[in-house]
């Protein structure tokens, strides 16, 4: 269940991000120079950075004792 649950999640994100970026990103063709593509990784880095955060925090868990009841 704990899978299917993170696997949704998965799904959401990436839904969120299409319609973020779909968004943002520049739709003229004028607008598609490289020097207008800055908002691509300025969308990113601060989900990106959360990630890395949380990982950060559980990287190196261990069970307490409370844990096993």
């Amino acid at each position: 269940m704990v899978v299917g649950l993170i696997d949704g999640f998965v799904y959401l994100g990436s839904a969120a991000e299409a319609l973020v970026l779909g968004r943002v990103l520049p739709h003229t063709p004028a607008d598609k120079l490289a020097k207008n593509w800055w908002t691509w990784p300025a969308v990113i880095a601060p989900v990106a950075l959360l990630g890395f955060v949380l990982a950060l925090r559980v990287w190196n868990a261990k069970p307490t004792k409370a844990a096993h009841g």
